[in-house]
């Protein structure tokens, strides 16, 4: 059972508060931008070193800082995606389609779809439906079937692009935990100077 508790705010404290925001809020706000900024940047770093993500794809690219949140008083920032999967890459879990009935998982070795060293969507590969052949599983289970070069004459296994799946179970990364264990010392430099400033001016 949780613990009634009591906290006293010595009135000095609290007069420094009021005037920290009414002088600081500007200066404030400017740096817990700042501080977003470093937070991203390091997801962007740890978004590239553990799920090796292309530095031009869409999850690293979708993170995006504020906007800036004022209440009374108090000043805040939001670091987000709105990509859907980008919190299954931190905590790991399975995802399953919602619109198709598989999954397409690119065979890297196929080397026709790697882009600038990333390997591109089926829908990107071939956009006119012209370069890729269904083939279903031989017994269906997680594995649905495959997408083969249309145009080769290659052994079946040569010609695997994408194989198909019901769903996929991702592994926890702690790439967003890792990238604020990272940041935090800059941003609390960024955010701290602000407090030192507000302590000269507030006298």
């Amino acid at each position: 059972m949780a613990q009634n508790f009591k906290i006293d705010i010595d009135e000095n404290v609290s007069e420094f508060a009021k005037k920290f925001v009414e002088k600081m809020g500007p200066q404030l706000a400017q740096n817990l931008m700042l501080a977003g900024e470093e937070l991203r940047a390091e997801i962007s770093l740890s978004t590239v070193k553990n799920l090796k993500k292309n530095p031009k794809g869409r999850l690293l690219q979708s993170w995006t800082v504020g906007p800036l949140k004022v209440g009374d008083n108090s000043y805040g920032v939001d670091v987000f995606s709105r990509v859907p999967y980008a919190a299954i890459h931190e905590t790991g879990g399975v995802i399953r389609p919602k619109r198709v009935k598989a999954l397409a998982i690119p065979n890297r070795r196929f080397t026709k779809i790697i882009k600038n060293g990333v390997a591109i969507a089926p829908r990107d590969y071939d956009p006119g439906r012209t370069k890729l052949e269904f083939a279903p599983a031989l017994n269906p289970g997680r594995l649905r079937g495959y997408l083969l070069d249309a145009e080769s004459d290659l052994p079946f296994v040569q010609r695997i692009a994408y194989y198909l799946f019901a769903n996929v179970r991702i592994k926890p990364t702690g790439y967003l935990t890792e990238a604020l264990k990272n940041a935090i010392p800059g941003m609390l430099e960024i955010v701290g100077g602000s407090v030192v400033t507000a302590m000269g001016r507030t006298k």
